[in-house]
C-alpha cells in the first residue's frame, strides 16, 4: 500500500504543478511534494525498518488531508478571480532605491560584536548547565549534556539570555533578508562580506541551543525568499520546466550542504548515536510516515485537554497566569521499528487527529489551505512587499514540515515566535526599510502600488 500512496502523491504533484503553472512554492503544491518526498523516503527503507503492514486507512487519511488543503486554496483563488480581495492603493507612492541595501560598516561591526557579546554569554550558561548534570568531557561533551539538561530538569538559560537569543535570531534572518535581497536584485557584484559576520554569529548561538530545527527553518526561509524575489524581479507568472528543473537542482544542493552540517552537530549533542547519514536523513525524512501509520493503525479516542499538542506554544503561555492549561512535554512516545531505528516524529496530521479527531482534522487543513494561499496570493499579486516576503518564509517552515511533525499550531505564539517576529518587524523598519525605500534621490524609480 506504501507504494501506492507514493505513486497517488506523485499524481497529485504532477498535477497541481501543472494547474499552477510549475510553482513549486505554491502553498498546495509544496504540501504535495513534501509528503511525496518523506513518503519516498519511507518505501526506500520499507526493508530496513521492517514495515511490511501499511494500512489503507492511513492512504486514505493522507488523501483526504491533502483534499481539504487543496478545497481551501480552490475557494481562496474563486475569491480572487472574482475580486473579492481586491488590493487597496496606497496612500503615498514610494520610491525604490536602484542600489544594494549597504548597512555602514561600523553599524554592522557593532552589531556583530553586540551579538558575539550575547553568544558568549549563552556559551558560558550552556557550558555551567552541561556541567550541573555531569558532563565530564568538557566542551566537547557541552552539547550533548546541555540538551539532556534541557529535556529532562527544569534548567534553561534564564529569560534575558533567552530574550538575547532570540534578538540574535533575528539579526540572523536580517542579515539573510540583505545577502539574498542584493544578490537576486544585484548580483555578486553587491556581496559584502561583512554581512556574514552576523550570520555567523546567529549559526553558532543556534548550534549552541542543541537542537536542529531552526536551521531547517533558515533553509526554508533563504529558498522561500529567494525564489520569491526572483519571481518578482522577473514578474514570472509561469514556470518553465528548465527554470523549474534549475530551482530543484539548487534546492537538492542546499539540502545535501545542510544534512551535512546536521550530521555534524547531531554528532555532537549525542543525536545521532550510531547512525551513518543515511539513516539520519532517512529518519528524519520519512521515518514520519511509517510513525503516523503505526498511529493510525492502532488509534483509539482518548481524553484530554482540548487542543493539548497542536496549541503547546500558546498554552504554554497561558499557563504562565493560570494552571489550568496544560504545559506539558512535546515529545511524543517513540515508534520503534527494529532494536536500532526509532523515531517519535508522526506528521503533522497526526496531532491534528489527536486532539480534534478526523473530522478536526479535515476542518485544520482546509482552514491552513485557505490562510497559506491568501497570503501567497497576496504576495505573488503584490510587488516589493519584501517585509511580507521575510515573514511568509519564517511560517512556509511550518508548511514544509508537515510531512514530518507539526510545528505550525505548535510553534504559533510561542515565545520564541512572538520574540522573533517582533524583533524582525522592529529592526526592518528601521534599519531595512529607509535603505530599500526612499523618498527623495536621483537614483529611484517609482514603484507600483508598495506595500510595505
Amino acid at each position: 500500500m506504501l507504494i501506492f500512496l507514493f505513486l497517488t502523491l506523485i499524481i497529485f504533484t504532477l498535477l497541481v504543478l501543472v494547474v499552477n503553472n510549475g510553482d513549486f512554492l505554491d502553498p498546495l503544491c509544496l504540501s504535495c511534494e513534501v509528503f511525496t518526498f518523506s513518503t519516498f523516503i519511507a518505501l526506500l527503507n520499507q526493508k530496513t525498518w521492517q514495515l511490511e503492514f501499511f494500512s489503507a486507512k492511513t492512504y486514505f487519511t493522507i488523501i483526504l488531508a491533502l483534499v481539504f488543503f487543496g478545497i481551501g486554496e480552490i475557494i481562496i483563488k474563486i475569491f480572487f478571480s472574482k475580486k473579492l480581495f481586491v488590493a487597496h492603493k496606497e496612500k503615498r507612492i514610494m520610491l525604490l532605491s536602484q542600489t544594494p541595501i549597504n548597512l555602514s560598516k561600523k553599524l554592522t561591526l557593532g552589531i556583530s560584536l553586540m551579538m558575539l557579546v550575547g553568544a558568549l554569554q549563552i556559551l558560558k550558561k550552556t557550558y555551567e548547565i552541561s556541567l550541573q548534570v555531569g558532563n565530564t568531557d568538557g566542551v566537547m561533551g557541552m552539547l550533548a549534556s546541555a540538551r539532556v539538561a534541557y529535556i529532562y530538569t527544569d534548567l534553561s538559560l534564564g529569560t534575558d539570555l533567552a530574550i538575547f537569543s532570540f534578538l540574535i535570531n533575528a539579526m540572523g534572518y536580517i542579515f539573510t533578508f540583505i545577502l539574498v535581497y542584493n544578490t537576486v536584485h544585484f548580483g555578486k557584484r553587491s556581496f559584502s562580506i561583512i554581512t556574514v559576520f552576523p550570520i555567523v554569529v546567529f549559526f553558532f548561538t543556534a548550534a549552541l541551543g542543541t537542537g536542529r530545527t531552526v536551521f531547517i527553518r533558515y533553509i526554508v526561509v533563504i529558498i522561500t525568499m529567494s525564489v520569491l524575489f526572483v519571481y518578482q524581479k522577473k514578474n514570472i507568472q509561469k514556470t518553465s520546466v528548465p527554470y523549474l528543473c534549475k530551482l530543484i537542482i539548487l534546492v537538492f544542493l542546499a539540502l545535501i550542504i545542510f544534512f551535512t552540517f546536521f550530521q555534524i552537530l547531531g554528532i555532537f549533542t549525542g543525536k545521532t548515536g550510531n547512525l551513518t547519514a543515511w539513516d539520519t536523513f532517512s529518519i528524519y525524512t520519512g521515518s514520519s510516515i511509517s510513525a503516523f501509520n503505526n498511529f493510525i493503525t492502532n488509534y483509539r479516542p482518548v481524553s484530554h485537554f482540548w487542543g493539548n499538542e497542536s496549541f503547546y506554544g500558546i498554552y504554554g503561555i497561558l499557563n504562565k497566569f493560570s494552571s489550568y492549561f496544560p504545559n506539558e512535554s512535546i515529545h511524543l512516545d517513540f515508534v520503534y521499528f527494529t532494536s536500532i531505528y526509532k523515531t517519535n516524529v508522526y506528521t503533522s496530521l497526526r496531532s491534528y487527529i489527536y486532539d480534534f479527531g478526523f473530522i478536526g482534522m479535515c476542518v485544520i487543513q482546509l482552514l491552513i489551505g485557505m490562510a497559506f494561499s491568501f497570503c501567497y496570493m497576496q504576495i505573488r499579486k503584490k510587488r516589493n512587499n519584501f517585509l511580507s516576503i521575510l515573514i511568509y518564509g519564517y511560517f512556509n517552515y511550518g508548511l514544509v514540515m508537515q510531512g514530518i511533525e507539526d510545528t505550525l499550531f505548535r510553534s504559533f505564539m510561542s515565545i520564541t515566535q512572538i520574540f522573533e517576529l517582533f524583533f524582525i518587524i522592529i529592526i526592518y523598519i528601521f534599519l531595512i526599510k529607509p535603505k530599500i525605500f526612499i523618498k527623495n534621490d536621483s537614483n529611484l524609480v517609482l514603484s507600483n502600488e508598495v506595500k510595505v
